[in-house]
């Protein structure tokens, strides 16, 4: 680093420390040059700023990094509860993509059943990702491959409707126990309390709720290993 003609605080030659050496010394040259009109008698922090440098030579921008994505819109994304690096992807390409972050291709492709609009991690199994979308709600083990079988949570709908109402769609019953729907399925999510029920919002208003199988709602002690 060139010689400086004033005095500089620790801080203030930490924040030029990363600037390129080639932009440096002129750097310093302008930043002393404003400290001395102002008639300081060093450069701190406040100094430097007040002479407006270039903020990207002092601060860079990190690195752009790009992942390989859907063909299409992005209905769906999540990170994972038990890996920090871990991220899944639903597009209406009709595919579910599982990402490290750390490399640009997905470590996982599957397909959902048509375009894709929720995406959701277990939060008791670091391999169970669950999708919903235009084919339905799939649960599936992304290392295995196998899918998760689901069970109504309960033997019939909440609140069916009446004989003499079954055409009037505003008796239609709230919540349902059924797999697919006639409208597109919009949101989805894992029970955080009751573990073993998850449950999916569709278009036409009606909340689907299923039970997941009993070796799924404890907690596993899986993590980044497994995506490997």
């Amino acid at each position: 680093m060139k010689a400086c003609d004033m005095k500089w605080s620790t801080n203030a030659l930490q924040a030029i420390y990363r600037v390129p050496a080639h932009q440096r010394d002129e750097l310093i040259r302008s930043i002393e040059k404003r400290a001395k009109a102002d008639k300081r008698r060093g450069v701190d922090l406040s100094a430097l700023y007040a002479a407006r440098p270039p903020f990207t030579s002092i601060f860079p921008v990190g690195t752009v990094f790009g992942y390989k994505g859907h063909v299409g819109r992005v209905g769906g994304l999540d990170c994972s509860s038990f890996s920090k690096k871990v991220f899944a992807t639903g597009g209406s390409d009709g595919e579910v993509h599982v990402y490290n972050m750390l490399s640009k291709e997905p470590i996982r492709v599957m397909e959902g059943r048509g375009a894709v609009s929720a995406v959701k991690w277990s939060k008791t199994r670091s391999s169970i990702l669950a999708w919903a979308g235009d084919g339905g709600v799939v649960v599936s083990d992304v290392i295995s491959g196998e899918e998760v079988d689901l069970k109504p949570a309960w033997k019939e709908n909440v609140t069916p409707p009446k004989e003499d109402e079954e055409n009037d769609t505003s008796n239609q019953p709230s919540v349902l126990s059924s797999l697919f729907s006639p409208a597109p399925f919009s949101s989805l999510a894992f029970n955080g309390k009751v573990r073993n029920l998850i449950a999916a919002g569709d278009k036409n208003g009606v909340v689907h709720v299923w039970r997941l199988p009993q070796e799924l709602v404890g907690r596993s002690q899986g993590g980044e290993e497994e995506f490997k």
